[in-house]
C-alpha cells in the first residue's frame, strides 16, 4: 500500500507539471486573426491602422457583401507612405505583404458612390508576430526528458500545425459565408424587384412566359420595358432586306471585262517571243524598230483621234511635246545601251532568267486593269526591269535599244491606247483583245508548242471559265441589311470643305 501510494504521488506530480508547460505552450500561441463587417456610407472613406514588427507577414482578404455594383476602392499604405497595393472598383481581393517596423494603413473608398452605401466585411491575418522573450524559457521547467519517447517540442511543433490549420480553416468557412451573405442579398434583392414589377404590370407575362398583349414592346432603349434585353417581336424581320443595290453580272460582259487581263497576259508572251527570236538571230534589231516605229505612229495617230472626241473642253497635250519626250527617251535609252548590255555580266543566266520571271509575274499580278491608262508604276518599272534583264543577254548594244524600246511600246504606251479604244470603240476592243490573244498563242506556238497550250489554258481560263464561275456563285450572294446595321450619312458634306 505505501508503494502504490508513493507511485500515486509521483504521478500526480508529474501531471500537474506537464498540465502547467501546456498552459505556458498556449501562451505562446494566441491567435492573430481577426474579421471585421462595418458600413460604408455613399460619398465616405474608412480607414484603418495596424502596428507591424519587422520581418513579419499582413494578409487582408476584403469582399463587398451589399450595395449597388458591389465594388469598393481599396489600397493599403507603408509606414513611409508609400502605396503598396491599390483596386479600382473590385468587390472582393486579397494581398499579403511583408512588413517592416510601423504603422501600415488600409482604406475602404466609396467617394465614387453619391446614393448608394455599400458593407464591407475584411479579415486580417497576422504571422510572425512573436515576442521579444525567448521562446525557448519554458524548457527550464522541463526535468528528465530523457525518461519520454516524445520531447515536449516535438508536442509544441505539432499543436502549433494543429492550431495552423484549424485557423486557416476558419478563415476560408468566414470567407464562404461572407460569399453566402452576398448571394443571399443580391438573391433577396432580385426577388423584391421582381414581385415588385409583378404587383404593378399583373398581365405582362402570358402563361408561357411569353408578353401578352397588355404591354406593346417597343424598340427604344432608354425606357424600362417588362421585356428581356435579347427580346425583339415579330416585326423585326419586317425591315428585313437582302442583297440591296446587288449588280447583276452578265456573262458575256464579264468575258468581255476579262478581255483586259487575257490580253495582258498575251503581250507578255509576244514580247517574251520577240525576245526568243533576237536572242536567235531570227529578228535583226533594225526590223524590230522599224516595225515598232511604224506602230508607235499609227498607235499615236489613232490614240489622238479618240483622245479629240472625248477632251474636247480640256486644253490637249500638244505634239510638240510629246515629240521633245519620245526624243528625250530614246536618246538616253541609245546611250546607256552599252552599259545596260554590260549591266549583268557577273550575275549567272540562270539568275537572270529567274528574276525576269518574277518581275513579268509581279507586273500581271500588279497590273491596274480597272485603270489602266496610265499604266500603275510598279506593274510598269516591274515590266521595264525584267526587260533591262533580258535584253542584257542579247548579243550587240543595238539589240539591247531595240528590246527597251519595244518594251516602252508593248507595257507604257499600248495599255493607254487600248483602255481609249474601251472607251469610245467597245466593238473594236473585243476584236483586238481577241486578235491579241491569238497572236500571242501562235507566236509563243512558233517557239515551244508546250507553252502555247499553257497560254491557251490560261487564258481560257481567266476569260470564260472564271467569268462563268463568278456568275454561277454570284446567285448564292445573300447579304442582309435591317435596323441593326450602323448609321451612315448621306448627306452632302463637300460646302463644309470650302
Amino acid at each position: 500500500m505505501e508503494l502504490a501510494r508513493v507511485f500515486l504521488c509521483v504521478l500526480s506530480v508529474f501531471v500537474a507539471l506537464v498540465s502547467e508547460r501546456f498552459v505556458v505552450l498556449a501562451s505562446f500561441s494566441q491567435s492573430l486573426d481577426s474579421d471585421f463587417t462595418f458600413t460604408l456610407p455613399a460619398g465616405r472613406k474608412e480607414c484603418f491602422y495596424q502596428t507591424m514588427k519587422k520581418d513579419a507577414s499582413l494578409e487582408i482578404e476584403y469582399q463587398v457583401l451589399d450595395g449597388a455594383g458591389l465594388d469598393v476602392d481599396f489600397f493599403i499604405s507603408s509606414p513611409s507612405g508609400e502605396v503598396l497595393f491599390s483596386d479600382y472598383r473590385k468587390s472582393d481581393g486579397v494581398h499579403t505583404v511583408e512588413t517592416e517596423d510601423g504603422d501600415y494603413m488600409f482604406c475602404f473608398d466609396n467617394t465614387f458612390s453619391a446614393v448608394s452605401e455599400k458593407i464591407i466585411f475584411f479579415e486580417l491575418i497576422l504571422d510572425n508576430m512573436d515576442t521579444d522573450e525567448d521562446p525557448d524559457d519554458w524548457k527550464e521547467y522541463v526535468h528528465g526528458t530523457d525518461m519520454l519517447d516524445m520531447k515536449l517540442e516535438d508536442i509544441m511543433d505539432t499543436i502549433n500545425s494543429v492550431k495552423a490549420r484549424l485557423g486557416k480553416s476558419v478563415q476560408i468557412q468566414t470567407v464562404l459565408r461572407a460569399f453566402e451573405a452576398r448571394d443571399r442579398n443580391l438573391q433577396e434583392s432580385n426577388f423584391d424587384r421582381h414581385r415588385r414589377r409583378t404587383r404593378f404590370h399583373p398581365r405582362v407575362m402570358g402563361p408561357d412566359s411569353a408578353p401578352g398583349p397588355a404591354v406593346p414592346w417597343r424598340k427604344v432603349l432608354w425606357e424600362r420595358q417588362p421585356f428581356p434585353d435579347n427580346y425583339v417581336d415579330q416585326r423585326f424581320l419586317e425591315e428585313l432586306r437582302r442583297n440591296e443595290g446587288l449588280w447583276q453580272y452578265r456573262y458575256w460582259a464579264v468575258v468581255k471585262e476579262a478581255g483586259f487581263v487575257g490580253q495582258q497576259l498575251s503581250c507578255v508572251a509576244i514580247f517574251i517571243t520577240l525576245w526568243l527570236y533576237m536572242e536567235q538571230g531570227l529578228l535583226s534589231p533594225e526590223m524590230l524598230l522599224s516595225t515598232s516605229l511604224v506602230c508607235a505612229l499609227l498607235g499615236y495617230g489613232l490614240h489622238q483621234a479618240l483622245t479629240s472626241q472625248v477632251e474636247s473642253g480640256c486644253e490637249p497635250r500638244t505634239r510638240l511635246a510629246d515629240l521633245q519626250s519620245a526624243t528625250i527617251f530614246l536618246s538616253f535609252t541609245f546611250g546607256f545601251s552599252p552599259v545596260l548590255k554590260t549591266l549583268t555580266e557577273s550575275v549567272s543566266t540562270d539568275t537572270v532568267y529567274a528574276m525576269s520571271a518574277m518581275m513579268l509575274l509581279a507586273h500581271l499580278v500588279s497590273f491596274p486593269y480597272a485603270q489602266p491608262s496610265p499604266p500603275g508604276s510598279l506593274s510598269l518599272n516591274a515590266a521595264l526591269f525584267a526587260s533591262v534583264c533580258l535584253a542584257s543577254r542579247l548579243p550587240g548594244a543595238l539589240h539591247t535599244f531595240a528590246m527597251l524600246s519595244c518594251a516602252l511600246l508593248v507595257f507604257a504606251l499600248w495599255p493607254c491606247l487600248l483602255q481609249r479604244l474601251k472607251e469610245n470603240a467597245p466593238s473594236q476592243f473585243t476584236g483586238v483583245c481577241v486578235g491579241m490573244c491569238i497572236g500571242g498563242v501562235a507566236g509563243l506556238g512558233s517557239q515551244s508548242l508546250g507553252g502555247a497550250v499553257l497560254l491557251a489554258l490560261a487564258l481560257g481560263s481567266v476569260t470564260l471559265f472564271c467569268p462563268l464561275l463568278l456568275v454561277r456563285l454570284q446567285r448564292h450572294k445573300d447579304n442582309i441589311h435591317g435596323p441593326w446595321d450602323e448609321a451612315e450619312i448621306h448627306e452632302d458634306l463637300s460646302h463644309f470643305l470650302h
